[in-house]
This record gives structure tokens, C-alpha cells and sequence, in this order.
């Protein structure tokens, strides 16, 4: 019931029109002064129904910015 992990990846500046995603392994990618790289990690899946957790536990989770 729980939902899957997000991928891995890159983003070459980030947020702008020039904007390129990359994958989470690349080789020969130039980067120049200047230029932003997110980087994100792959995250883990969830594991059964959200909806049947105790809901203080929920509200933590919602609160520090996991769900």
C-alpha cells in the first residue's frame, strides 16, 4: 500500500530557462563558474496505508516536511 521511492538525479541550473536535467551518473559534463547543480537523492518508498498511521505521528512527518 505504500508508494514508491523517488530516483536519483541531477539538474543543471536549476530553475531558469536553461534548465537541464541530467541523470543521477554522467561523465563528461562541463561545468563553468557560475553555473547551480542540484543534486537529489533517491528516497525511500513508503510502506503500507498512510492512512492507518497514528495520526500524531502523521502530523510530525507533515510538519517536518515529509509528506
Amino acid at each position: 500500500g505504500g508508494g514508491p521511492g523517488g530516483k536519483a538525479g541531477m539538474v543543471l541550473k536549476p530553475d531558469t530557462p536553461r534548465e537541464m536535467r541530467l541523470p543521477s551518473k554522467v561523465i563528461g559534463q562541463v561545468l563553468r563558474k557560475g553555473d547551480v547543480l542540484r543534486l537529489m537523492g533517491a528516497g525511500g518508498g513508503g510502506w503500507g496505508d498512510p492512512a492507518a498511521r497514528d495520526p500524531v505521528l502523521a502530523e510530525r512527518d507533515r510538519v517536518e516536511g515529509f509528506a
